[in-house]
Protein backbone atom coordinates (compact mmCIF):
# COMPACT_ATOMS: atom_id res chain seq x y z
CA UNK A 1 0.00 0.00 0.00
CA UNK A 2 0.76 3.82 -0.52
CA UNK A 3 1.61 5.71 2.28
CA UNK A 4 -1.08 8.51 2.47
CA UNK A 5 0.55 11.89 1.91
CA UNK A 6 -0.96 15.42 1.60
CA UNK A 7 -1.03 16.86 -1.19
CA UNK A 8 1.35 20.10 -1.98
CA UNK A 9 -1.93 22.50 -2.30
CA UNK A 10 -3.08 21.00 1.41
CA UNK A 11 0.46 21.74 2.62
CA UNK A 12 0.19 25.53 0.92
CA UNK A 13 -2.91 26.25 2.69
CA UNK A 14 -2.59 25.07 5.82
CA UNK A 15 1.10 26.83 5.55
CA UNK A 16 -1.40 29.86 4.93
CA UNK A 17 -3.68 29.43 7.31
CA UNK A 18 -0.41 29.75 9.73
CA UNK A 19 0.88 32.73 8.82
CA UNK A 20 -3.01 34.33 8.64
CA UNK A 21 -3.15 33.10 12.00
CA UNK A 22 0.19 34.53 13.26
CA UNK A 23 -0.42 37.98 11.57
CA UNK A 24 -3.83 38.37 13.20
CA UNK A 25 -2.17 37.43 16.80
CA UNK A 26 0.25 40.43 16.13
CA UNK A 27 -2.33 42.58 15.05
CA UNK A 28 -4.56 41.84 18.19
CA UNK A 29 -1.77 42.02 20.17
CA UNK A 30 -0.47 45.55 18.67
CA UNK A 31 -3.87 46.64 19.41
CA UNK A 32 -3.91 45.96 22.91
CA UNK A 33 -0.36 47.58 23.12
CA UNK A 34 -2.03 50.83 21.18
CA UNK A 35 -5.30 50.40 23.26
CA UNK A 36 -3.08 50.80 27.09
CA UNK A 37 -0.59 53.31 25.67
CA UNK A 38 -3.71 55.27 24.48
CA UNK A 39 -4.75 55.25 28.38
CA UNK A 40 -1.46 55.85 29.91
CA UNK A 41 -1.43 59.12 27.80
CA UNK A 42 -5.23 59.61 28.95
CA UNK A 43 -3.96 60.20 32.59
CA UNK A 44 -1.00 62.12 31.95
CA UNK A 45 -3.24 64.36 30.35
CA UNK A 46 -2.15 64.02 26.51
CA UNK A 47 1.20 65.77 27.49
CA UNK A 48 2.84 66.09 24.36
CA UNK A 49 6.70 63.88 24.93
CA UNK A 50 5.54 60.82 26.65
CA UNK A 51 4.25 58.73 24.02
CA UNK A 52 6.98 56.74 23.07
CA UNK A 53 7.87 55.86 26.75
CA UNK A 54 3.83 55.03 26.84
CA UNK A 55 3.82 52.45 24.08
CA UNK A 56 7.15 50.85 25.30
CA UNK A 57 5.30 50.47 28.83
CA UNK A 58 2.71 49.06 27.67
CA UNK A 59 4.77 46.77 25.53
CA UNK A 60 6.58 45.50 28.26
CA UNK A 61 3.55 44.99 30.29
CA UNK A 62 1.99 43.04 27.84
CA UNK A 63 4.85 40.84 27.34
CA UNK A 64 5.05 39.88 30.98
CA UNK A 65 1.66 38.59 30.77
CA UNK A 66 -0.18 42.07 31.76
CA UNK A 67 -4.04 41.84 30.83
CA UNK A 68 -5.72 45.49 29.40
CA UNK A 69 -7.30 46.20 32.62
CA UNK A 70 -4.34 46.18 34.58
CA UNK A 71 -1.72 47.51 31.73
CA UNK A 72 -3.92 50.38 31.39
CA UNK A 73 -3.58 51.71 35.12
Amino acid sequence: MKPTTRSKTTKAKNAAIVVAEAALDECQRLQHIAMAAYFKAERRGFAPGGELDDWLVAEQEFEAGGDLARMAI
